[in-house]
């Protein structure tokens, strides 16, 4: 098929290059214009690539509108190039006289004077293949390092337009004859911005490390060879000038500093001129496809709870080697029925339209804006209210879409990834993975970390040899209430336990604990003598309280309407004990009896709550950590 494809091509440029012979350049040169234009709509893979660098080089700077613009006169500038390409046989020294200018043509000559080559750094900007027949035809021999393409024919009709300008090409492995063309004091020019392959670096380009070839720098410094920057842009129609500058502070020691350096400024100064002719750039490579580095956006509801899971979901990224760059951005709608109109216009309109319409008018102004000025790699919600607004974020960015719990106002089949709980009852898709429970930032180092912590904020002294219990007491949800006298039972069989065992207890509530239940938790516990932390969030709440409790205790006791805080518990590699209580939702008891039938929790009533933790001690079990994490980064390297 590859042969097949590589004969036609062959046979249509030979058509075309004859055609073209009879056709004025603005008229070609229009036609290729039109046929970027047409390429633009009909290759959504190369303007998605295309759009999605541009967006990342110009972040904060172009709006999602002003790139796309910016990627349609990109390929419309590609098929002026290209046609420009197919009609090599018509240019000559009269045609480089009245289409071409070079300005800086007097660094050449001084460079050339002193007999040791010359090295020409360019980069895919303009039409490079009419800059090397017009250099071909003013500095014979001109030599060009080329990587073959895979259409052998075309290559080679290619090859034989530049020979007939005098133009030699050098393959990427042939440093022999690159040596031999600068000895013969010739010019050797080699594009630099993309990587080539073997014996590339990794090196800064627009705040992202990009593979890039270093035989440029190289060359120049061990043969003492002068080096130029080199571009051609287009000037209107036909009209085109070639740019040469000098290599200001180029370093010619041969030290691994000094290359870097060399190719460093080599990127900066390629930076400027795409910044300054961005439509005349090349953008449909991965040119970071190497690079570590990842933005990420976490759009918030608001809840603290699923901003955690989001921010557990990061970590777990980071955990798979990448370097994070984090911005959180709370999502704020105008008012409710805007809530429902986004939704509306949605289903109406699909993703693309969306953004510019939809979301616009949904959205507060300031968080509108904050999503539209920023680029990321990866953008991740948790919730029912995120899901919609990550589908449309990410398909602007052309990022990937990670949505934690079940996207109920969202296809599940357009997010890359879905992170749903069993007790959400997830289909079966390859874009889903099931979790036991919340996602959480607990492991080993953090509780470490936490408890320690804990320890230095609080001022008591931990005892080794102690058994230490912690309790984490909830609060009222939206389909649950924190019963008083229930409270007042555990709490009383809490402290029957810590006496019959001996044990020190820790404590901390959390925002949503009422008042009733953290005055009653303060009468019980603020003079007990086995009470040696006492955190009442909502008068005195400290970040480290659950982490530092979770690493400290031996046992830990929660409360049970808490997907998230139950989560973290049975994370936390300690003996975890739920106080049952009847008022919870078939869902929410799906939850806590999935998690007691795996063996990370055990379940408790109220009124036996001491004789259960006495009954489960003496025991010693074998504690089964809750471990989510794994399955979720073998999903997450494959889309990554």
């Amino acid at each position: 098929m590859s042969s097949i494809a590589d004969y036609l091509g062959y046979k249509l440029v030979l058509f075309l290059g004859l055609l073209f012979m009879y056709l004025a350049p603005p008229v070609y040169i229009w036609l290729g214009k039109m046929f970027g234009r047409i390429a633009f709509y009909l290759d959504k893979k190369h303007r998605d690539i295309s759009y999605r660098n541009l967006r990342f080089v110009f972040r904060g700077e172009k709006t999602p509108r002003e790139s796309l613009v910016v990627t349609q006169r990109m390929f419309e500038n590609f098929g002026r190039n290209l046609f420009e390409a197919v009609a090599l046989k018509k240019i000559s020294k009269k045609y480089i006289e009245k289409y071409v200018e070079i300005e800086g043509r007097h660094f050449i000559d001084e460079a050339l004077a002193k007999k040791k080559g010359l090295i020409f750094v360019t980069l895919h900007l303009g039409n490079w293949e009419v800059s090397n027949a017009a250099c071909g035809l003013l500095y014979q021999p001109y030599n060009v390092i080329v990587k073959p393409q895979k259409h052998s024919r075309l290559n080679e009709l290619l090859d034989n337009y530049r020979k007939s300008f005098g133009v030699k090409t050098i393959t990427l492995d042939s440093l022999r004859d690159t040596v031999r063309a600068l000895e013969n004091n010739e010019i050797v020019s080699i594009i630099c911005d993309h990587g080539a392959g073997k014996g590339d670096v990794l090196v800064n380009f627009f705040g992202r490390p990009a593979s890039m070839p270093q035989g440029a720098v190289r060359l120049a410094a061990r043969f003492k060879t002068p080096i130029l920057f080199a571009y051609i842009i287009r000037a209107g129609g036909p009209y085109q000038k070639i740019v040469v500058e000098p290599f200001a502070n180029f370093s010619d020691c041969e030290t691994e500093n000094a290359l870097m350096d060399n190719l460093l400024a080599i990127n900066k100064k390629f930076e400027s001129y795409i910044r300054k002719y961005p439509e005349e750039y090349l953008w449909p490579y991965k040119r970071w496809k190497h690079s570590k580095e990842r933005s990420i956006l976490i759009l918030s509801d608001g809840k603290t709870g699923h901003l955690r899971q989001s921010e557990a979901l990061e970590k777990i990224i980071s955990e798979l080697g990448f370097n994070i760059e984090s911005k959180t951005i709370q999502i704020k709608f105008k008012n409710k029925l805007s809530r429902l109109f986004l939704i509306i216009y949605f289903y109406i309109f699909g993703i693309r339209n969306s953004y510019l319409y939809g979301l616009k008018y949904a959205l507060d102004k300031e968080c509108y804006d904050k999503i539209e000025e920023n680029f990321s790699d990866i953008v991740i919600s948790c919730g029912a209210s995120g899901a919609l607004i990550n589908l449309i974020a990410s398909y602007q960015n052309k990022a990937k879409s990670i949505h934690i719990l079940r996207p109920t106002l969202a296809p599940i089949k357009k997010i890359n990834l879905v992170v749903m709980p069993r007790h959400d009852h997830p289909p079966r898709r390859g874009n889903v993975v099931v979790s036991e429970g919340a996602l959480n930032l607990i492991d080993e180092g953090y509780l470490k970390e936490q408890a320690e912590e804990l320890i230095r904020n609080s001022k008591f002294e931990i005892r080794n040899s102690k058994l230490y219990i912690g309790l984490l007491i909830g609060g009222d949800t939206k389909n649950f209430h924190l019963d008083e006298k229930e409270i007042l039972v555990a709490v009383r069989q809490i402290k029957a336990a810590a006496d019959r065992l001996n044990a020190d207890i820790l404590i901390t509530t959390s925002r949503r604990t009422s008042q009733i239940i953290e005055g009653l938790i303060k009468e019980e516990f603020g003079a007990y003598h086995r009470c040696k932390l006492l955190v009442l969030a909502n008068e005195n709440n400290i970040p480290e309280a659950v982490g530092g409790i979770l690493g400290i205790s031996s046992l830990v006791i929660t409360t049970a309407e808490s997907i998230s805080m139950i989560s973290e518990a049975a994370s936390s590699g300690k003996i975890v004990l739920v106080i049952d209580t009847n008022n919870l939702d078939k869902k929410h008891r799906g939850f806590l009896f999935n998690l007691k039938e795996q063996g990370y929790i055990y379940l408790t009533e109220i009124d036996r709550l001491s004789d259960a933790v006495k009954d489960i001690l003496s025991r010693n079990p074998t504690v089964k950590v809750l471990k989510d994490r794994e399955q979720i980064k073998e999903k997450l390297s494959k889309i990554l």
